[in-house]
């Protein structure tokens, strides 16, 4: 019984961590697709630009959701046709280059590293100065998309710097260079037009629908497996297993592996019924919305699924719950309230409140 309890608190709290939301679409989109974070590489023949992208952490927090959940969506992206996006491994894209032999030995660097040239000319052209300066820092992708250049070759030049050959063999050089900002690659195509966001918009939110359905469904179905070969009280079955019950349980198990899912098409589809709150516990939400939006509105951009996240207690990259877990007058406040409905309601606030 404890593990069928353990089961419904997830089936409960499901909503919670799937329940996708059109704003993180829409921000994700300009991350990728809109060119806020491209850089233009190529313009095919018949007018097309094409972008090669370097979307860094600071893309994970604008859209709301962990690495896991960003990438999730980009892979979404890279199967819709025409193909908008193509995934590469993720990189390093930020390089620090740090000269122990001071100004001299990094202008001297930059005569024989091509990368490390072009690097400071960009900077210098932003008008940075290096007279006095022994490190350099930027963004080794940008430099390699620029010029055309094989990531992997100009990274394993850069760390070459730190070695160098003699009569005796290899010594340390004085440079230290690191590689930091693990980051998605991606090429990307930018400027679309209204109607294609509005359709790339549809089919990820389509998609994303589908992908609920199918882990709904399959703990609807792990709950109904353990619903038929439970006991009443754990005094039933604590003297000796019941054989029976387990190899019933072991063919359910082995019929849902078996299953073919396709992304929710052949899994019925899932009627949730949110309980609405009652008009005290509805007032009371809509006063903490309100409240919550007048503290944090001026720091951080709200919507009504981040403020649904902070009420059920949910950590996000905006509001991480190491922090957010201290504010206990909003932190876990409203988890009577579906979460859908916390949703709903506080969309409702934040675009009245604009």
């Amino acid at each position: 019984m404890r593990t069928l309890l353990l089961v419904h608190r997830c089936l409960d709290k499901a909503w919670d961590s799937l329940y996708f939301y059109s704003s993180t679409f829409y921000s994700l989109f300009e991350v990728t697709l809109n060119g806020i974070l491209c850089r233009e590489l190529a313009q095919e023949s018949e007018g097309t630009i094409k972008y090669v992208v370097d979307a860094p952490d600071r893309g994970r927090k604008r859209c709301e959701q962990r690495p896991y959940g960003v990438a999730t969506l980009l892979c979404y992206l890279e199967l819709h046709l025409p193909l908008w996006l193509e995934m590469f491994n993720p990189v390093y894209s930020l390089c620090t280059v740090r000269c122990y032999g001071g100004p001299a030995q990094l202008q001297a660097i930059a005569k024989k590293c091509p990368p490390v040239a072009v690097a400071i000319a960009r900077q210098k052209l932003e008008g940075k100065s290096f007279c006095k300066s022994s490190e350099l820092e930027f963004k080794v992708v940008d430099v390699c998309d620029s010029m055309g250049w094989d990531s992997r070759l100009v990274k394993r030049e850069l760390r070459a710097l730190q070695w160098t050959s003699g009569p005796d063999g290899f010594s340390k050089s004085g440079v230290l260079v690191e590689f930091s900002d693990l980051s998605f690659h991606f090429r990307s195509r930018g400027d679309l037009t209204s109607d294609q966001m509005d359709d790339v918009l549809d089919f990820l939110n389509l998609r994303a629908r589908r992908q609920e359905q199918t882990e709904l469904a399959q703990l609807d179905m792990l709950s109904q497996a353990l619903v038929r070969v439970s006991h009443k009280n754990y005094w039933m079955c604590c003297d000796e297993a019941d054989r029976a019950r387990s190899n019933t349980l072991k063919r359910d198990l082995e019929a849902f592996f078996d299953r073919e899912h396709t992304g929710g098409e052949n899994i019925r589809e899932q009627q949730v019924i949110m309980a609405e709150p009652d008009t005290g516990a509805l007032s009371q939400l809509h006063f903490d919305i309100r409240q919550f939006i007048s503290l944090y509105g001026q720091d951080h951009i709200l919507t009504g699924r981040s403020i649904a996240r902070v009420f059920h207690g949910i950590g996000s990259p905006n509001f991480p719950a190491e922090t957010w877990g201290r504010v206990r007058r909003f932190w876990r406040a409203h988890l009577h309230v579906a979460f859908p409905v916390i949703i709903r309601e506080a969309t409702k606030i934040v675009v009245a409140m604009r």
